[in-house]
This record gives structure tokens, sequence and C-alpha cells, in this order.
């Protein structure tokens, strides 16, 4: 992520002004005053549909608990790699402009079976709960 796109998405997670960011009709993102506006806490009682699996890429993926807390935190499974997902991503998407691979889906299941790709499952508890609400306390000030 370069220093701009660091900066609006640190300036739009901490406004207490509500944006959402769609496209073609799709919300992409949210930001927590915007559903609240609402009367909701996650997106995805916002849309009616479960956000799952989280997908983490790219260089973050190497912090396996970063990766555990976000499973614990938001309920769902996490699913890691690749690390280097803005290269592969690149040649991968060559390979189906020029026909070597088939579909996006033949290129996502080249990807599986390169890369370590690791999986982490919730496990939510009385912790989890707490720390979020806090979460939610500091958002909301």
């Amino acid at each position: 992520m370069d220093t701009i796109e660091a900066h609006f998405r640190t300036l739009i997670e901490h406004t207490p002004i509500g944006i959402r960011v769609s496209r073609g009709g799709v919300i992409l993102y949210a930001n927590h005053p915007y559903l609240k506006m609402f009367g909701f806490e996650r997106l995805d009682e916002m849309t009616g549909r479960r956000l799952e699996p989280i997908h983490i890429v790219g260089g973050g993926t190497q912090n396996y608990l970063l990766s555990q807390f976000t499973a614990d935190a938001t309920g769902r499974m996490v699913i890691t790699g690749p690390v280097e997902a803005t290269a592969a991503g690149n040649v991968l998407m060559q390979a189906v402009a020029l026909g070597h691979l088939g579909s996006l889906a033949e290129a996502r299941e080249v990807v599986r079976r390169s890369f370590e790709i690791a999986t982490f499952e919730p496990r939510p508890g009385p912790a989890v709960e707490d720390a979020y609400g806090r979460v939610v306390a500091l958002v909301e000030r």
C-alpha cells in the first residue's frame, strides 16, 4: 500500500463521519460510523451476507498472531497467503490474458497448488468479546 492510500485509509477509518465505498452498487467498504447510522455493528449485518472466509495476502500473512487474532475477533475462518500476492497476481493475470490459463478459477487453483496457504479457525471466548467491546468504545469516541 502506498503512502497516499495509507493516509486515506487512516482518515476514513478514524473519522466520525459515516463513509461508504461502493462500485457498481456493491458495497466494498463501510466504516463503523456509517454502519451505526443504520443501526448495524458489522457490514455483513447490513448486506445480509456473511463475509467468510477472510483472505489475507501479502507480507501481513507472515504474522500468525495477527491472523489468529483476526479469526478470533471476527468469528470467521481466515486464510492467508501468498506472501508475494502482487507479483503472483500479475503473472497469473498475464497468463490468463495470453490464454495459458483458461479462467480466474484456474489461476486461483495454481495459487493453491503453488504457495503456502495457512488457515486459522476462530477461537471465541470472553476475552475476545471484552476486547471487541473496548474497540467499539474507542471508535465511538
